[in-house]
């Protein structure tokens, strides 16, 4: 009878070394995940201290982490679930040294899922009813319709102008060249008889006037073809349909 008594606690020490050991992995393990939600609640990333505190307080049942979890949540900005953690952590250590505090978070995370739970459920505002709707606004346009630019010939006048302009300074500035040339050659066999440089003194003079009149022209041509190109559209009138009947409308 002794013997089987020594046996049975035998048995007993040898199965209680390996719970003991599975105890203290799972405890260690705790721990560590325990360790890697705090440095990610330190650094702000709540969901993952949320997901490590989970698992932790699934190895250990620390009523402790149960506060952890619910501060995670709160600064996450879940209201609801983290006042069901302080709820619970309330629940497993009523006597935690820090109950004033966790009072103070069910209160203020019960006054937050309430606003939120209020807005949700507030309805959405009906809609007037809408007044018989007017046709859809369809401008009949009144006016002729507009030659394309391509082939408005107004477009090309300035153009030609700065052309007829271009060739009357170049024609100029020919002429004063082979004035002046020929004015150097005829100096050199001087002296000469007087009235002998008019002829080519009044070719030069020519020349100046149209090298004037042909700068001038252009200039005119390139603001006469600025001021069509910009030139502000024409308003075009229509009549609109409208709930009271036919309105006008004018576009630019």
């Amino acid at each position: 009878m002794v013997t089987r008594a020594l046996v049975l606690v035998a048995v007993l020490f040898a199965a209680a070394g390996p719970a003991r050991a599975q105890a203290d992995d799972a405890q260690a393990r705790s721990r560590a995940l325990y360790d890697e939600g705090s440095r990610a609640y330190k650094a702000g990333d709540y969901p993952r201290a949320i997901e490590k505190f989970l698992a932790a307080y699934d190895l250990s049942h620390a009523p402790a982490i149960l506060f952890n979890i619910a501060q995670a949540y709160r600064l996450a900005g879940s209201c609801d679930r983290a006042l069901e953690y302080y709820r619970r952590s309330l629940d497993e250590e009523p006597d935690a040294a820090n109950r004033a505090e966790v009072e103070e978070r069910v209160a203020e995370m019960q006054a937050c899922a309430d606003q939120a739970a209020a807005h949700e459920e507030k309805p959405a505002p009906r809609p007037e009813p809408a007044a018989s709707a007017p046709p859809a606004t369809t401008a009949v346009d009144l006016a002729a319709e507009e030659p394309a630019p391509a082939h408005d010939d107004r477009r090309v006048l300035p153009l030609v102008t700065v052309g007829v302009g271009a060739a009357a300074a170049v024609a100029g500035g020919i002429i004063y060249f082979q004035a002046r040339a020929k004015f150097d050659e005829v100096e050199a066999t001087c002296p000469c008889e007087p009235g002998s440089f008019s002829g080519w003194e009044t070719a030069t003079d020519a020349s100046y006037v149209l090298m004037g009149a042909g700068v001038v022209v252009v200039g005119a041509g390139l603001v006469w073809w600025w001021r069509q190109s910009h030139s502000r559209r024409p308003q075009r009138i229509g009549v609109v349909p409208t709930a009271r009947g036919i309105g006008w409308a004018a576009s630019f």
